[in-house]
């Protein structure tokens, strides 16, 4: 017999599908469940979240993996094929990289044509290489497609601040100024590094291994430092949401509007990612250094955890929320 949890999830599974009834295969970010109304907020001009499309790859195709039907899995296909074949069109991508919001009926971008690895962008990229990983590295194509997007990120957004730790960092463009990249980056960046030290674990980056300023795992290594340095410049010693690189005569400072913590876990998923693959302690240092200032600032003593407002004051004060 079937455990009750999957009946749940094939149920939600199906009342989600209508939200994929588009000419791309990119689903509609909201679906009214009753009433199957699919939509998108009027301030992207309908675009959906390239993020929210592509994370869901995983498990619409572990559904269809546990219920024995493709039509999950069919369904997150129609977005990879897309994000596939719209590699090579320069009014939807730049080399593999993708704008924050596509419209799904259109397939073209709306006009905020930002390319980020933070919110809004950043699940696409690495749900390439974790697709490829679930399916037993069994379809290529998926390898393919996150290793071009690889080599256009660090063509196009991988960074070097000027200052003196020379800190590594993905960067954030305008597809309208593919030459002029912006020097901010959100802690949700911080998952990079895992992706691509996951990615290169299983074989991913082969054309750039032998090339010590584009081998993977070593690209990992530096943008996980500077991740740390995310955390470890602060005087709490935590991570604000963005930062900003080469400003204030600084390598890296909390970004001014965003100083806010909200217990996020891609730093330290990426720190358990990298310190399985390479056993370098160092990792795990960071980590346990991460989740003394975590408990130190943000524990509530009435029990449970709270973000904080501003990690760039001792003592912080807790935002009474738990994300």
């Amino acid at each position: 017999d079937r455990k009750p949890l999957l009946d749940l999830a094939e149920d939600l599974g199906r009342k989600l599908l209508p939200a994929f009834a588009t000419k791309t295969g990119l689903p509609f970010g909201t679906i009214g469940l009753a009433d199957k109304r699919t939509y998108n907020p009027t301030w992207v001009q309908g675009g959906s979240s390239v993020a929210e499309a592509g994370t869901l790859t995983l498990e619409f195709r572990y559904l269809s993996h546990a219920t024995g039907d493709p039509v999950f899995k069919d369904a997150v296909d129609r977005i990879a094929h897309f994000f596939h074949d719209s590699t090579n069109d320069p009014t939807v991508s730049l080399e593999g990289l993708f704008p924050m919001f596509i419209h799904p009926e259109t397939g073209k971008p709306t006009s905020t044509k930002m390319i980020t690895f933070g919110a809004r962008g950043d699940s696409l990229y690495e749900y390439f290489i974790k697709a490829f990983v679930q399916t037993g590295a069994s379809e290529q194509w998926l390898l393919d497609m996150y290793d071009q997007s690889m080599s256009a990120m660090t063509k196009y957004l991988v960074r070097e601040t000027k200052g003196p730790k020379r800190l590594t960092y993905v960067a954030e463009l305008n597809m309208n100024r593919p030459h002029e990249p912006i020097g901010k980056m959100d802690h949700l960046v911080c998952f990079v590094p895992g992706m691509l030290a996951l990615g290169a674990h299983n074989g991913a980056g082969a054309l750039a291994q032998h090339h010590p300023e584009l081998n993977h795992l070593a690209l990992a290594k530096r943008i996980m430092r500077t991740c740390y340095e995310m955390y470890a410049a602060m005087p709490t010693g935590l991570a604000p949401e963005i930062v900003a690189l080469d400003e204030k005569g600084q390598d890296l400072v909390a970004k001014d509007g965003a100083k806010h913590h909200l217990i996020r876990p891609e730093a330290v998923e990426s720190l358990f990612i990298l310190w399985r693959i390479t056993k370098d302690p160092i990792y795990r240092e960071w980590g346990w250094k991460i989740f003394e200032k975590i408990d130190q600032y943000t524990r509530v003593p009435s029990g449970g955890f709270s973000g904080l407002t501003d990690v760039t004051v001792v003592p912080p004060e807790l935002n009474n929320k738990m994300d």
